[in-house]
């Protein structure tokens, strides 16, 4: 009978339509996009620290500031590449404002995503093409479905969806310099390819952000980013190198946010290889990732200045799960059986101690042996 019930007044699948939300947008004024453009390299005029252009779709973006040109890649990692000193003659500069609503209006006016914009594309100093735009993503009802999912997604003005693909097909290389169009994933770090490997050697910053690093193709310089993109906004950060990779570490410096119970504050680690340029592993696909490894806290009374080197060692972990103990109130760690060969990081202060601890929520984990 309850079963009859829900059938029968249970809403049918489709997008929710928010009517009246969506009509304030509807006379948003379309401009028109200047035909045969050229293509030409597009550089990102009011680049945000650590992220991307979002209402456009590019595999690379180029910024400009007092070192020369630099790379970014459309892969949610946290380095810029120097190509060099020399900007192109003929180039975009590309403008992105965003000023999209925030949650509490997506809450309150039930729709999945609203990404607003103001978007300018100029050539030297003249405008060539300016469009406020609005891409809504409405939010999918299903019947047996309680969580929100994607709907069909609507653009104001309409023409701005192919507008701003074709600025994206303007996007290309710069002749000047050699650089891969995808940034190099192809090295896997492995326990099985790489084995044991340490480094102790911390490399400076020759100004706020920016590193060289000398890889086996020769020295590259990057910059990092504050990570303002990141579930913490980590403050500070340290490079330690080895022979094969580079460990840079971001750490918060919040006193009042704590990784863990009885741990210091929240570490998180991004991996460079050295062994060609443009290449990277992030956090969220590091030899770390089965075990959460990449994010960490440092034991109580050490900082981030305290980091001497590090040790990634191969080993067999154990898998735990949480079980509901016979009180009812509380839950324990216990072995599922299963088992997996995952890198073990360790991190050592100046001093010797190893100071990395993982906390119980993130890290359902055991290592049980080391592998040589």
């Amino acid at each position: 009978m309850i079963v009859f019930f829900y059938f029968l007044f249970s809403p049918a699948d489709g997008d929710y339509i928010n009517t009246n939300y969506e009509s304030q947008f509807k006379h948003t004024k379309p401009n028109p996009f200047p035909a045969d453009l050229t293509p030409k390299p597009i550089f990102w005029e009011n680049a945000i620290d650590g992220a991307f252009p979002d209402a456009i779709s590019v595999p690379y973006i180029y910024l400009r500031d007092k070192h020369g040109v630099w790379l970014r890649y459309n892969d949610g990692l946290s380095f810029d590449y120097l190509l060099g000193e020399d900007m192109p003659e003929k180039h975009y500069l590309y403008i992105e404002d965003d000023f999209s609503p925030s949650e509490e209006v997506r809450k309150k006016e039930k729709f999945f995503r609203h990404k607003s914009w103001n978007i300018t594309l100029k050539e030297g100093a003249n405008e060539i093409y300016k469009q406020t735009a609005h891409k809504i993503t409405r939010q999918y009802i299903g019947s047996f479905d309680l969580h929100s999912n994607p709907g069909r997604t609507v653009w104001f003005p309409s023409s701005a969806e192919q507008n701003f693909e074709a600025i994206s097909r303007l996007q290309i290389p710069l002749e000047a310099y050699d650089f891969p169009h995808k940034l190099n994933r192809n090295t896997e770090i492995t326990p099985q390819k790489y084995g044991k490997f340490h480094g102790d050697s911390e490399v400076l910053p020759v100004d706020e952000n920016v590193y060289e690093i000398k890889t086996h193709e020769g020295t590259q310089k990057i910059r990092t980013s504050n990570m303002s993109k990141w579930p913490v906004e980590y403050k500070k950060q340290k490079a330690i190198c080895g022979d094969k990779f580079c460990l840079f570490l971001f750490t918060d410096t919040d006193k009042k946010r704590k990784y863990c119970e009885n741990i210091g504050n929240e570490t998180a680690i991004v991996f460079l290889n050295l062994e060609r340029k443009f290449t990277s592993r992030s956090y969220t696909n590091s030899p770390l990732y089965n075990t959460h490894g990449y994010r960490f806290g440092l034991k109580e009374g050490y900082e981030i200045e305290d980091i001497a080197s590090f040790e990634m060692i191969p080993s067999e972990f154990a898998e735990f799960e949480k079980k509901q103990q016979p009180d009812k109130m509380t839950y324990k760690n216990v072995p599922t059986g299963e088992k997996f060969i995952e890198y073990e990081l360790k991190i050592y202060a100046k001093d010797g101690a190893l100071i990395n601890q993982y906390c119980d929520h993130y890290y359902m984990h055991k290592p049980i042996r080391e592998l040589q």
